[in-house]
């Protein structure tokens, strides 16, 4: 009889495994689209089965155990952090190669071939009127898009900051989250939900900066931004912040990432959106509008371009009878680390104080119109910047950036596969598998009917022999 009972005992535990099993498939099948879940298994041990020392055997459930491989998901942070920042870079180059068209007849670039055009159309009548007005309305339409480049730099970085703002302040809601559900794990233990919330925000988190995610025993992460600016230890966050610096009317304002104890950590910050969008600002940016350290290449040119033509008109005369006139400066900028934006015509300055000749003994009627025509090509030091002519130099400019963008374009779809390839490999590993969890309830299912058949029977003997000893 005992026997009898102890076989009911272990086919009724037999269905408590089974129980466990089933609900554990049902709660993969219910979370298959759940962001950051992992695969949950409930894994089964014998008992020890000694009849002589009464021990009947059976089976038991052993605790879940979650299929997330840490190796792949810091694949997948990797690939997520750098495909953030590639992605962000081509949005911003993009716009900025706008800026500097490749399209020579469009901008600056426009806008100078005309000015050399008007330079050599008045070197062969220097006393036309029409000539002169023409030259005027060239010079006044290169500091219009001088203005407007500059302008429209100034904008983007105004932009890039912007976001690098928004940036850090998911970023700090994303750490207050896991530092939140760091909290649960260390107070109520293992919990595939949680789990699966704090992966999800970890994932979040490396598509906006650079992070290592130290797994603890009890499931908790320590996050750190390019592996030594703590963000989460435990269930406490450190903040990030942003420093917007004004250094000075003529220079950009000085950009700062800071930690949460006031340190520069802005090198740090070198994937992500955030790490795209330092990126771009301390690159193309600065390298275009200057950043207190250079003047930026846009503003080398305006300065250079403005200095060399009113050099020449200040040497020549505007007007030779009845006494020579000496010519005046056409061009004014308020500094070289913002000559771009400042440059303008001298206010005031009419066509009739272009100089058009050079002075001698005698003049030269055309003179130094023709020194101002021949800025195009010459070949001289004074009229080039580090050897190159003011249209190479620009050129130069515009086929840097437009390297640039190209470069950001095939990075970004790189990084976007990288980041399907990382996916994939994980859901390989911890991903869900409708079928293989279909199989598996199917001989779950067999198990149990196997048992209900042995508890039936052994229910059945058990009444055959209460009634035959009554």
């Amino acid at each position: 009889m005992s026997g009898l009972l102890s076989s009911l005992q272990t086919s009724a535990q037999a269905f408590r495994v089974i129980d466990r099993q089933i609900a554990a498939s049902q709660n993969n099948v219910n979370n298959v689209q759940t962001p950051g879940y992992a695969k949950q298994t409930v894994s089964t041990a014998a008992m020890p089965f000694d009849l002589s020392a009464g021990l009947t055997g059976g089976v038991t459930s052993l605790d879940a155990q979650s299929s997330r491989n840490q190796f792949a998901e810091q694949s997948v942070r990797g690939a997520v952090s750098d495909s953030g920042s590639q992605d962000i870079q081509n949005q911003m180059l993009s716009m900025l190669e706008g800026v500097v068209p490749v399209d020579t007849t469009k901008g600056v670039s426009g806008a100078l071939t005309k000015l050399w055009d008007s330079f050599s159309s008045w070197s062969t009548s220097p006393n036309s009127g029409t000539e002169r007005d023409s030259v005027l309305n060239a010079a006044k339409n290169l500091a219009t898009a001088f203005n407007q480049a500059a302008t429209q730099v100034s904008q983007l970085r105004q932009s890039a900051d912007q976001q690098s703002q928004a940036t850090v302040t998911s970023i700090n809601q994303l750490t207050t989250q896991i530092a939140a559900l760091n909290a649960k794990l260390e107070k109520g233990g293992p919990d595939a939900g949680v789990d699966a919330q704090l992966h999800a925000a970890l994932e979040e988190l490396s598509g906006l900066t650079n992070v290592s995610v130290l797994m603890q025993a009890n499931g908790t992460a320590n996050v750190l931004m390019d592996g030594q600016i703590p963000l989460v230890m435990g269930s406490k966050s450190s903040d990030l912040s942003v420093s917007i610096t004004p250094q000075g009317t003529n220079v950009p304002p000085k950009f700062q990432l800071l930690a949460a104890d006031g340190q520069d950590v802005t090198a740090h910050a070198t994937g992500g959106t955030l790490g795209g969008l330092i990126a771009f600002r301390t690159g193309a940016i600065a390298e275009l509008e200057g950043d207190g350290t250079q003047p930026g290449s846009l503003n080398t040119l305006a300065a250079s371009v403005a200095d060399r033509i009113n050099g020449l008109l200040t040497s020549g005369y505007s007007s030779l009878d009845p006494e020579p006139v000496a010519g005046v400066p056409l061009f004014q900028y308020s500094s070289g680390q913002n000559a771009a934006l400042s440059l303008q015509v001298v206010a005031g300055f009419e066509s009739s104080d272009l100089a058009a000749a050079e002075q001698g003994d005698p003049p030269v009627v055309n003179g130094t119109a023709l020194k101002l025509a021949a800025l195009r090509d010459s070949g001289a030091a004074a009229d080039q910047i580090d050897g190159q002519t003011y249209g190479q130099y620009l050129a130069g400019i515009t086929s840097s950036i437009g390297f640039q963008a190209d470069n950001a374009s095939d990075r970004a779809d790189s990084a976007a596969d990288a980041v399907v390839q990382a996916r994939s490999l994980r859901e390989q590993i911890s991903g869900v598998s409708l079928d293989e969890e279909a199989a598996k309830v199917l001989e779950l299912q067999r198990a149990y009917q196997a048992n209900a058949t042995m508890i039936q029977v052994l229910s059945e003997m058990t009444l055959t022999l209460i009634q035959s000893v009554s």
